[in-house]
């Protein structure tokens, strides 16, 4: 992952033809996402794909804040990460992704 992304108008037509069941509460526009924040997440369950809000980063084990950075080399073996690398899986709709910095805006 990177510090922030973002999806785009023509992004959330594609998702929202995609997943059949969405709830239409959870309209999609276009936007930049940035850590702790929720964003729009695609899930499968029992056959069906849905669209769901959850917020991007993992709890640190100190609780002081969130990880939203892995390698892929050992994510496997990472007590953090291993259980959702194996069974928690999902697609994150982005149209781009970026580095941030307060100081370039």
């Amino acid at each position: 992952m990177c510090c922030r992304y973002y999806y785009d108008e023509k992004m959330a037509r594609e998702i929202e033809k995609i997943c059949k069941s969405i709830d239409r509460k959870l309209r999609m526009a276009a936007v930049e996402v940035c850590p702790s924040e929720k964003a729009p997440v695609i899930t499968g369950r029992k056959g069906k794909l849905l669209l769901e809000e959850m917020q991007w980063g993992f709890p640190q084990q100190d609780k002081k804040g969130l990880l939203i950075n892995a390698r892929c080399e050992g994510i496997g073996e990472k007590k953090t990460f291993s259980e959702s690398v194996r069974r928690r899986r999902c697609v994150i709709p982005a149209s781009g992704y970026f580095e941030w910095d307060s100081r370039k805006n």
